[in-house]
């Protein structure tokens, strides 16, 4: 049985968690503490960066880019029939949900996810700990209006976040956004009532949001997305200006 090395607040995790799951492929978890740069792991992924999945058959296979186009090209169903696709579709299809993958796992981890998770939970329990940076903290907040606007709007134009089919981008949009509320948004008043009052069902399953798209026209009607000019400060803006010290 392969091996998933994963942190379980680890939005890159999660997305590889639920993509196993939807797949049909039984792994064994291991935790790993990123920021404790252990000998071992780094010699399994000398970039020091999760997750990793260690398979019988070719070894260690780093990072959920790479992790995902591997299931998507290897997974099977019963009988030997292809499972669950993670990039099904035709090509346009296809380079749309790795848009949105790339979307969820560099812009919005860089102006959400990096300053809330790293500063509540690797800050703290990091080598260096120490008190979280609120200016941070702050930032990642008024990023996350803008995401939440955008995660909208590709709500109420389209079946599904990704398009007319479930694909592997619909489980990192829901690994982004569980990973926020997990560790400090519960209780802010910035995500809807609609949003912080349903719990993602199990680790295993895309949870609720995926359950809501899947609802189809029965969903909730989220805001229309205003484009980039419609929050009062730019995710990039507010980026700049935390690097800047203002």
């Amino acid at each position: 049985m392969a091996t998933l090395l994963h942190y379980p607040l680890c939005p890159f995790s999660r997305s590889i968690r639920l993509a196993l799951a939807e797949c049909g492929v039984e792994v064994t978890l291991t935790e790993e503490r990123p920021w404790e740069w252990r000998q071992g792991f780094l010699e399994l992924n000398p970039a020091g960066s999760l997750p990793v999945l260690i398979t019988d058959e070719h070894g260690p296979i780093s990072g959920a880019y790479a992790i995902s186009e591997y299931l998507d090209e290897t997974a099977k169903g019963d009988g030997e029939a292809r499972g669950f696709r993670l990039f099904p579709g035709e090509t346009l299809s296809r380079a749309e949900a790795r848009r949105l993958v790339d979307w969820f796992h560099r812009k919005f981890h860089d102006e959400v996810t990096a300053y809330l998770v790293e500063e509540k939970v690797y800050r703290r329990h990091g080598p260096n700990s120490g008190s979280p940076n609120i200016a941070a903290i702050r930032a990642g907040h008024e990023n996350l209006r803008y995401h939440l606007a955008y995660m909208s709007h590709l709500a109420e134009t389209r079946p599904w976040l990704s398009g007319e089919a479930p694909r592997f981008a619909c489980m990192c949009g829901n690994a982004t956004l569980a990973m926020v509320v997990s560790s400090t948004c519960m209780n802010t008043g910035i995500i809807t009532p609609m949003v912080s009052s349903k719990r993602c069902a199990r680790d295993n399953a895309c949870g609720w949001l995926m359950a809501q798209w899947r609802r189809g026209p029965q969903r909730p009607t989220p805001t229309s997305w205003q484009g980039p000019s419609g929050p009062t400060d730019s995710p990039s803006a507010t980026r700049r200006n935390r690097k800047a010290g203002a």
